[in-house]
This record gives structure tokens, sequence and C-alpha cells, in this order.
């Protein structure tokens, strides 16, 4: 199954770290961003799935393009959605998309008063895709900076109408605790593929909180036969400090 790279999140602390530890710290970061992160990847790098060329990552089995940095298109006015489905229209064969983008949604975030994501969600049937889409970042003046794409190709299921309800879902999952149980989030209705065979399943996503943190938990649920599909912890940790918790693919953040 794929799942969606979360968007990076800025940890802030008023208590400063000592020197010491700021010596010691900043040279290894540097080096990380420097060889890691800022550098472009040499020409033809092959990564696992993907291959690098400069500031553009490819997959290495199809050639669709799934992200390219520094960008750095003018400066534009008017809406950062219309802006970035521009940029997207001129390179659909590169990213493999319908030529009008039929089947997106388009959602934005504005982060730290200046940049600004534009996540365009990829749709089946009006049913949200999970962790598919092709997300746009622009800087304040609506200059687009990097994008990335997690499109999947040839996304299809019998029906996208549920054979269980809603509420039938959470009581399913209810019935599987040994505990009580709390349900987050709203259940919501997705489409996941699975990695193993490829296949698409229509889901009842599912967020529960039991006894502690520890047991949050993310539950896929078919919704034809109820049957768990998937199930994954939901729980995110963290101490006091100064740090950054991000998805290095598009490097940006933000403060939570």
């Amino acid at each position: 199954m794929r799942f969606p790279e979360r968007a990076g999140a800025k940890l802030r602390n008023e208590k400063r770290a000592s020197s010491f530890v700021q010596s010691l710290a900043f040279p290894f970061l540097t080096s990380m961003l420097l060889t890691g992160f800022l550098a472009p990847a040499a020409a033809g790098t092959k990564v696992d799935e993907y291959i690098w060329k400069g500031y553009e990552k490819r997959d290495a089995k199809t050639g669709l393009l799934r992200a390219r940095y520094n960008i750095r298109t003018p400066p534009r006015s008017g809406s950062e959605v219309d802006i970035a489905r521009d940029y997207l229209n001129s390179i659909t064969g590169e990213l493999g998309i319908p030529a009008d983008m039929k089947g997106f949604r388009a959602e934005v975030d504005r982060v730290d008063g200046e940049s600004k994501h534009v996540r365009f969600v990829q749709e089946s049937g009006g049913v949200p895709v999970y962790g598919a889409r092709v997300q746009v970042n622009l800087t304040g003046t609506n200059s687009i900076k990097n994008l990335k794409s997690t499109y999947l190709e040839n996304v299809h299921v019998p029906s996208t109408q549920p054979a269980i309800s809603r509420e039938e879902a959470e009581a399913i999952i209810q019935g599987l605790s040994k505990e009580s149980i709390i349900f987050t989030q709203p259940t919501s209705l997705w489409i996941v593929r699975r990695d193993g065979d490829s296949s698409d399943h229509l889901v009842w996503l599912v967020r529960t909180l039991g006894g502690g943190q520890q047991d949050a938990e993310r539950v896929f649920l078919d919704a034809r036969t109820g049957d768990v599909v998937h199930r994954e912890s939901d729980a995110v940790h963290f101490q006091d400090g100064v740090g950054t918790i991000f998805s290095p693919d598009p490097r940006t953040t933000f403060v939570e």
C-alpha cells in the first residue's frame, strides 16, 4: 500500500541549546544539507526505484517525473491554484497525468505567511486516492519553487459505492478491539493501492485511539467486504527541543 509522505513540521523551543551542542550539531547538519539535500544529484544517479538527474527525480521504470526542485519561474499575480495548474498543464506528458488535469481536487496551504503549497489530490469517481497527489510549492510572489508527484496510473475499482456504511465500519473496528476506543477523526472513504499486487481497493479509513497515545492507529477497512486491508500506527512522538521533522521531498517546512 502506498502511504503519503507527511509534510514537514518545524519544532521550536524557547530554550536555546548550549553552544557545545550547537558546535557539535552544526557541522553534521551542514554536511547533511550540502551532500544530501541542497546539492543536485549526479547525472543519472539511481536510488532504488528512482533516477536522479540534477534537480529532477524520475521513476526508473516509467520515466515519469516525480520531483523537480529549484524551478524558479518568474513571479506572477493571480490565483496560486491557476498558476500552479498552468505550470502543470505545460508538463502533463512528463508527469503522466491527464492533459486537462481531470480527476484532481485542489487544496492550498499557506506557510509562514509567504510560501504556499498547492496540492492537486488525485480522485477516481469522486473518491480521493490515498497518498496520490501532485504538489506545487510557490513563493510569496507566486514563483514556482518545487513540485512533487505521487500520481498513480490506471487507478480502478469496480464501484465507488461502499457495501458497508461508515457506522458499520466503525462497529467492525470496535469489535476487533479488546477495549473501548475513540474515533479521533471522521471515518472517510478512500481508494488505496496495495504495493504487493498493485490492486486498488475502496476502503474506509478509520483513525482510532485506545488506552494510550501509543495505541493511535489508522485502520483501512475494505468497504466492500469489511476485511482489514492494513493497519498502521498513527502516533507521532517528540520531546522538547529544537529540530526539524520533514519529508525531504520536497524540501519545505511549516510551523506547527
